[in-house]
């Protein structure tokens, strides 16, 4: 926006599309006005002064030292410091003089693009000004600027479309997987058997062919590493029986078979563990799901995310006709990230069902490590009470999503108690997006619970020894 600083800066090629009315051309006003475009928007111009009187005060430092210059009429790019070379001559400035010595003051009007090198004048400020709003509406009467913004908002608008049709059909899917009970993989009656031949499984038959793995493979496995660790263990006292007198308070003659004999109780129990886990967590899911209205959450994503899910086709093109650019591309960021959210949602959803399968298979193997000698820093022992901080904290995800919809509906009830419920409203998009972030990020730290340090604390009462 500076037209004064070149004459062929910022220009484009201005081509003409068929069936389209010729660009407007503007002249340079001698007077203040509104310019009729014919084509676009007006252009108010500021009045224009035909004459250079006075140098404009703080934009040259006084006193100031001005080299001559002389700025050529038939070569601007030929304008140079000194006298003048020839005779066509547009202004000639004197060394030392602020203001200016003018032979032909008025050809400057109309022309701007001339101005290059000449000094900070009120003449040179509104000339520069005109001519920057001279090409600001040559830009924005330009056809192909006016077809690009055409088809980008056209893009933005079609974007926009997809990816709320998109967030809103999962999230009526993730509305029902959250709010759900988690299928209990540990436990045998819900699953189906199934059959080689089977070309397509159910979810219960998976639980089957899980449960299976356990009986078959996790849990002889889980017996073995359980005699390899009390060997090793009762075989490390062994070692250090010539030590005991300096170890008499921790060491203890028997501790590999005590270590093994609460292991095997609790490769016996992993099942009814997981079993129970599963039961406890659905079971607290149920009771906060009683409270939730879940069509009145799922009504509130619709008029977000499918605003003209009941309007004609006629209504959804006036209303794409009358949409701005900047409303369109802020449907399409907003369409994006939720589809994205909802996204990363049902990831999470499949994600606890295939992470509690993996932690059933692996019960045996932790329930093993308990009886393996405690010297090897923490490579050993905390593995079983780790192991039931991730099966309760998994088994809680439900639970959390489950109040995270209750606090949606209960604020949706309490705005249409009040008279306040707006869905079309600014505020209503970042809410739900805060929501729904709230429910992709909530299963990570939900609450700092570690029930496994408080089972460790009485496995080691168990056996005699203090808590690591």
């Amino acid at each position: 926006m500076a037209p004064h600083m070149g004459q062929f800066d910022l220009m484009q090629p201005f081509t003409l599309e068929i069936g389209a009315d010729p660009t407007a051309t503007y002249q340079m006003p001698n007077q203040a006005g509104t310019r009729v475009s014919g084509r676009g928007p007006s252009i108010t111009t500021p009045a224009f002064s035909a004459t250079a009187q006075q140098v404009i005060p703080g934009l040259i430092p006084q006193p100031f030292m001005q080299p001559e210059f002389t700025i050529d009429g038939a070569n601007p790019m030929g304008s140079r410091f000194g006298p003048p070379a020839g005779q066509s001559v547009y202004m000639h400035i004197l060394p030392n003089n602020p203001l200016s010595n003018t032979q032909n003051v008025n050809i400057f009007n109309g022309a701007p693009r001339i101005l290059t090198g000449a000094p900070a004048s009120d003449l040179v400020d509104q000339t520069a000004r005109l001519s920057a709003t001279q090409r600001t509406t040559e830009q924005m009467l330009n056809p192909n600027l006016q077809t690009t913004q055409a088809n980008y908002q056209g893009g933005a608008q079609q974007t926009a479309d997809a990816t709320q049709g998109a967030a809103s059909a999962e999230f009526q899917a993730n509305l029902h997987a959250t709010s759900s009970p988690l299928i209990n993989v540990a436990n045998e009656i819900v699953a189906t058997p199934a059959r080689k031949d089977d070309v397509q499984r159910t979810l219960s038959q998976s639980v089957w062919i899980v449960q299976q793995m356990y009986k078959a493979f996790f849990l002889p496995l889980g017996v073995l590493l359980l005699l390899v660790g009390a060997v090793l263990t009762q075989t490390r006292n062994y070692v250090a029986a010539p030590f005991a007198s300096a170890m008499a308070s921790t060491w203890q003659p028997f501790e590999g078979i005590l270590r093994a004999l609460v292991a095997i109780f609790l490769l016996g129990t992993i099942q009814l563990m997981v079993s129970y886990s599963i039961d406890f967590g659905n079971s607290m899911t149920d009771a906060v799901k009683q409270a939730i209205d879940l069509q009145t959450v799922d009504q509130w994503s619709q008029d977000l995310m499918n605003p003209t899910k009941n309007m004609t086709p006629a209504q959804v093109a006036a209303r794409n006709k009358s949409e701005s650019t900047a409303a369109s591309t802020g449907r399409a960021v907003f369409g994006g990230v939720q589809a994205l959210l909802n996204t990363a949602l049902m990831v999470l959803t499949t994600y606890q069902l295939v992470a509690v399968c993996y932690l059933f298979l692996l019960g045996p193997v932790a329930a093993a490590m308990f009886a393996w000698p405690e010297g090897v820093g923490t490579l050993f022992r905390p593995i079983f009470a780790n192991w039931i901080n991730a099966l309760c904290d998994l088994v809680l995800w439900r639970f959390w999503w489950c109040i995270i919809l209750l606090c949606m509906c209960t604020r949706i009830n309490w705005l249409k108690d009040i008279g306040s419920y707006d869905p079309s409203s600014a505020w209503e998009p970042i809410v739900y997006t805060a929501f729904m972030v709230m429910l992709a990020y909530v299963p990570f730290s939900a609450l700092e619970f570690r029930p496994g340090d408080m089972v460790d604390s009485l496995l080691e009462k168990a056996t005699g020894n203090k808590a690591a």
